[in-house]
């Protein structure tokens, strides 16, 4: 029986974040700089306002530009996939086991 991972990764691809963003609610985001250095990976709810597209920023701010998003409907699968956040947000405070 095969499964399914449940960690992405949106880079240069606004549409597809946007939807996993509804389709996964109870997910988590790491919001990381394109480069990726282990100095900025925000953890964030996927019901934050400060990481959705739909929140009336620029188009193509979220994965096109500076950032990209790292998801997992898992903390602890996304954390395995991409590694240990550098911080929590503070507006939406995730909660999780670490």
């Amino acid at each position: 029986m095969s499964s399914v991972s449940a960690v992405r990764m949106f880079d240069n691809d606004e549409a597809g974040y946007s939807a996993w963003l509804r389709a996964n609610a109870s997910g988590y985001v790491i919001n990381t700089r394109r480069s990726r250095p282990a100095s900025y990976m925000v953890l964030h709810t996927a019901r934050c306002h400060t990481i959705d597209p739909l929140n009336g920023s620029r188009p193509g701010a979220f994965t096109e530009r500076q950032y990209i998003k790292l998801c997992g409907t898992d903390y602890s699968e996304l954390r395995r996939a991409f590694g240990r956040e550098s911080g929590r947000c503070k507006k939406c405070q995730p909660l999780v086991n670490s």
